[in-house]
């Protein structure tokens, strides 16, 4: 039963977060492997200002986050280089 309960709440974290985090991707411009020279933000800033959280805050990539420029997945601390705005 407890098994139960902790699967239907990282499906509802899940349902959550991944639309934000589709979001932030949809931001990344190119990475820290592809333009080191240009990547200065971790990606968890990104995160951190689609979601509207402050603060300490760690996240957990909910799927896999690929660099739109170079296929390089990218970890919640890989620098990246926003789109410009």
């Amino acid at each position: 039963m407890a098994m139960n309960c902790w699967r239907d709440q990282a499906l509802n974290w899940s349902r959550l977060i991944l639309p934000r985090q589709k979001k932030a991707e949809q931001q990344i411009e190119s990475c820290e492997h592809c333009h080191p020279a240009n990547a200065e933000i971790p990606f968890d800033w990104l995160l951190a200002e689609v979601t509207g959280r402050r603060g300490v805050v760690e996240f957990v990539l909910a799927e896999a986050v690929r660099c739109p420029n170079c296929k390089h997945e990218i970890t919640e601390k890989t620098l990246v280089e926003p789109k410009d705005a």
